[in-house]
């Protein structure tokens, strides 16, 4: 499937986290101790979900598992280059830098049976998978590195980073020593920087330390992400952007 280079090593995945589901071919996030409630695909509601089950951002070093479309699993590899190459742009060292792994799947996975929309009663049944299926290489894992986990908006960035290389990016990856204008010029078309494209490059150029205080507690549902911020219009100015991030 991949480069071994590009992965740490091979994991298992956690009980209940399956590759086969009835959205198996959506973009996923999968949380620590969440396994049991199945994959997250809106990206937002898996940054609350893992604020709460790492008791705080500070603490946040914790594995989650990403599942990619069957139609992007060749882009999984991309996820690991693009991550290094950031974290080298921004300053993060070697040996604080995240952590990738492949997760090995059986042949006999599970598959989870939703008899309705709304409140569904889930019931399982196995399935013997083919060697060949692009289903067993449709996960892979992720241990942060501690600096996403030190503020909110870090991690939005991180995970924002993480589903526009699988969904949206279309162009080579930049070299590892790419610069920030190299950076940009990669991650500009996607939804999520498109429109923040200001403090984006201000992040890029190494003013990566946030200051910003959120109004609600970390566990609320309704805490604002990296879009939300930092969208340039009436009640978000570069002045605002400028005081928000910095060195």
């Amino acid at each position: 499937m991949a480069n071994k280079k590009l992965f740490d090593k091979q994991v298992k995945p956690y009980n209940g986290i399956s590759n086969i589901q009835r959205q198996y071919s959506s973009f996923a996030f999968a949380a620590p101790q969440e396994g049991e409630r199945g994959w997250e695909s809106c990206r937002e509601m898996f940054c609350r979900t893992y604020a709460r089950t790492t008791d705080d951002y500070k603490k946040s070093a914790k594995r989650f598992f990403i599942r990619a479309p069957l139609k992007r699993i060749n882009r999984l590899e991309n996820v690991p280059r693009v991550i290094r190459r950031l974290e080298r742009l921004i300053g993060i060292a070697v040996g604080k830098q995240s952590k990738f792994y492949k997760v090995k799947y059986s042949r006999e996975s599970t598959e989870r049976i939703y008899d309705s929309s709304y409140y569904p009663s889930i019931r399982t049944k196995k399935v013997l998978l083919q060697k060949d299926d692009p289903r067993l290489h449709s996960v892979i894992a992720v241990d942060p590195a501690k600096f996403w986990g030190k503020k909110h908006l870090l991690f939005s960035f991180f995970t924002a980073i993480i589903k526009a290389v699988l969904m949206e990016c279309t162009l080579k990856v930049p070299p590892l020593d790419c610069t920030d204008k190299q950076m940009w010029k990669y991650l500009k078309g996607t939804r999520y920087f498109k429109p923040t494209e200001y403090a984006t490059k201000r992040f890029l150029r190494g003013y990566t330390e946030v200051k910003y205080r959120m109004r609600r507690k970390p566990s609320d549902t309704l805490r604002a992400g990296w879009v939300e911020v930092f969208k340039i219009n009436k009640k978000r100015t570069r002045k605002q952007v400028n005081k928000i991030l910095h060195k």
